[in-house]
């Protein structure tokens, strides 16, 4: 049996706020540490797949803010060993 590939045609395009979740910040302050890690860490996931893709050209604010919270988690880790 042969198959045949088809061609998927064009979608349309996929920006950051269609695939990224956005809290209140009476909503921020009711998530748990895990939780707040969690959304950080899918969050800039979701972002450095669609920036692979070529999908995106500027980085939104919330990714900026993301990664300077990460940052700034990681140097308290450091200190506290």
């Amino acid at each position: 049996m042969e198959t045949h590939s088809q061609l998927v045609p064009p979608q349309a395009s996929v920006c950051f706020e269609d695939v990224a979740m956005a809290f209140t910040q009476e909503e921020w302050e009711q998530l748990d540490l895990a939780q707040r890690t969690l959304y950080r860490e899918v969050t800039l996931e979701t972002w450095e797949h669609l920036v692979s893709l070529g999908l995106l050209l500027s980085k939104p604010d919330v990714v900026s803010q993301l990664e300077q919270e990460e940052d700034l988690y990681r140097a308290e880790q450091v200190a506290l060993q």
